[in-house]
């Protein structure tokens, strides 16, 4: 399972400057919560209610329990035509 976006940069209008932050932090994985594995079970006897137990690395962080958050903030100027469609002028 990937968590990539692709960002296409949009073209700018009327030479507005357009500025690009970027936020990496690290998290705990989702799907094991921080522990990098997942606990798995089998029923072996349905009667007894045996069953076997064991652990698998976890996918989503190939074991590590923590994956990085890329958070890609775009600014840019607010045109004066924006301005008017919504109802704000300019006083």
């Amino acid at each position: 399972m990937s968590r990539y976006t692709v960002l296409k940069e949009e073209p700018s209008q009327d030479n507005v400057e357009n500025i690009f932050e970027t936020e990496e932090k690290i998290i705990l994985c989702d799907k094991c919560k921080g522990l990098g594995k997942i606990e798995m079970n089998e029923t072996v006897d349905y009667h007894k209610n045996d069953k076997e137990y064991w652990d698998e690395e976890c996918g989503a962080c190939g074991g590590t329990g923590r994956l990085v958050e890329k958070t890609i903030i775009k600014t840019r100027k607010l045109n004066k035509q924006e301005l008017k469609i919504m109802g704000r002028s300019l006083s």
